[in-house]
């Protein structure tokens, strides 16, 4: 299992400080094996650190840091006013056009197709292979 965060907000992984992501779009288009996580229940985020996390950018994100695809673990978890704020330990770095290219990860290029109402917002994906 490994997370996948996905953002249409081209900075939205361009920082070493906290990021995050809107607390409702939490869960969204992921499969029933995440289902005991949620943000109801803060201390089961912490399942999420335990696992490889992806942040990547919509593909409406041209700029260069729209190909830019991050490995790492989140940590440090936190749920605060309606947003769930977390760290970011990135490992390495993947081109996102070689990973849709070579169909490496389905999921990911799935994620890339969102409807236009879901573009300018952050998304989890999660997906177990």
């Amino acid at each position: 299992m490994f997370n996948i965060l996905v953002s249409a907000n081209n900075v939205a992984w361009e920082t070493e400080h906290r990021m995050r992501m809107e607390a409702s779009r939490f869960g969204e288009h992921s499969g029933d094996e995440g289902a005991h996580i949620t943000v109801e229940e803060p201390e089961s985020l912490r399942a999420l650190e335990r696992v490889q996390s992806v942040l990547m950018y919509e593909a409406i994100v041209t700029e260069p840091v729209g190909e830019v695809v991050r490995v790492g673990n989140v940590f440090d978890i936190r749920v605060s006013g309606g947003w769930i704020n977390f760290r970011f330990k990135e490992a390495g770095r993947l081109v996102r056009k070689s990973l849709l290219e070579k169909k490496i990860v389905y999921k990911l290029k799935i994620s890339n197709r969102i409807a236009p109402i879901g573009r300018s917002r952050t998304v989890r994906f999660r997906k177990t292979f």
